[in-house]
């Protein structure tokens, strides 16, 4: 008789009849860093359908994490259409053609508006990307890059910047999102949109620690399932690799007589999950022109973390059934064998499903010999 029932309540519009798994890992968005894909949980990736706010201080590598993870998409899927609303008309320095193939990005099929009315993002989002969609369209991934410039909706037409009405961005912000809800989850989008990072003023959340907080409206927070927070690291060891060896070319100096710095190291914290574990802190490096590079080191720090490599004596590193003497001979390992890098990665997916493990990676510092 409940079966009877519950057949005729399926028959009322929304209710939902396909169980599809956000989860399954066709349906991820990822990184080209694992470390990135570790924070989200359950099967290391962001789920379509579903929004991901990154924010932090200017200048991090906020923008750097969209466009990688832009790029990986589209390896991933050749047939995938990334959009990027540019609300800071910079991508055509950001993006060149070189630093393009460096994230694996096809030119073609990514598509940029320079735009900063919330008229030219939500509306777009909710009426022609969706007929495109529809009529056969994958669009798996867009970026807002970013919300803090967007224009609120009686600021756009205001003849003078004079005239400013108190809380305009937010309630815009709240309603644009409103409006694209459907569209994304029903299409399948996922949204990553990029945020200023702001001053603290609540002292309670300053005695915590939090001195910053994202420059975004409740409605942002509320409507994005993951939260990460993406700095710089700034001491000495965001500017070496996993053997102390620095990231500084030599041949070219400047007037002081110091090398030219080639790459830097990105902390990313999950400040926020609603599906999952909250404040796992993972770091990656950033070369220019190649983008994310030295993922065997995320993964050899993961693995250490997890105790998926194992640490028989001081010096003996274990994967597997592979034995290797002295951190160097490990990392040249994984770095030329991608097969050995994954032997750990479907090691830690296994264990997200026991729940028996660490939250956050090791400092460099906490890794001996």
């Amino acid at each position: 008789m409940a079966n009877k029932f519950a057949a005729k309540l399926r028959r009322l519009e929304g209710a939902i009849t396909d169980r599809w798994d956000p989860w399954a890992p066709e349906n991820l968005i990822r990184s080209s860093s694992p470390g990135v894909n570790w924070l989200f949980g359950r099967t290391h990736g962001m789920p379509r359908g579903f929004s991901t706010l990154l924010w932090g201080p200017k200048k991090s590598c906020k923008s750097v994490l969209f466009y990688d993870m832009a790029g990986n998409t589209m390896r991933e899927n050749p047939n995938a259409i990334v959009i990027k609303f540019d609300t800071e008309f910079r991508d055509l320095g950001q993006l060149d053609e070189e630093m393009a193939r460096g994230y694996g990005i096809d030119l073609d099929r990514f598509i940029v508006y320079q735009v900063n009315r919330p008229e030219q993002i939500f509306d777009r989002m909710k009426n022609e990307i969706r007929e495109l969609i529809e009529e056969g369209a994958d669009i798996p991934l867009i970026g807002i890059d970013s919300i803090s410039d967007i224009l609120g909706r009686r600021e756009a037409d205001q003849e003078s910047v004079s005239q400013h009405q108190i809380g305009d961005h937010a309630v815009t912000m709240g309603v644009g999102l409103k409006s694209i809800i459907e569209t994304q989850r029903k299409k399948r989008i996922a949204l990553i949109m990029i945020a200023h990072a702001r001053d603290e003023m609540d002292p309670w959340e300053i005695k915590r620690g939090n001195k910053k907080k994202p420059a975004a409206a409740n409605a942002v927070l509320h409507h994005c399932e993951f939260a990460i927070n993406v700095e710089k690291n700034k001491t000495a060891s965001g500017k070496v690799d996993a053997l102390d060896r620095k990231f500084v070319d030599e041949s070219r100096k400047d007037m002081n007589d110091d090398g030219q710095q080639t790459a830097f190291k990105t902390y990313v914290w999950l400040t926020d999950n609603t599906c999952g574990p909250k404040d796992r802190m993972s770091e990656f490096t950033f070369a220019d022109g190649k983008g994310i590079v030295n993922q065997h080191e995320e993964v050899f720090r993961l693995g250490l973390s997890w105790k998926v490599i194992e640490r028989p004596s001081k010096g003996q590193y274990i994967i597997g059934d592979q034995k290797f003497i002295g951190k160097p001979n490990v990392l040249e390992a994984l770095s030329k064998d991608k097969n050995l890098q994954q032997v750990i990665l479907n090691k830690l997916l296994e264990m997200e499903k026991t729940q028996t493990f660490m939250s956050q990676a090791p400092a460099a510092d906490a890794i001996d010999e």
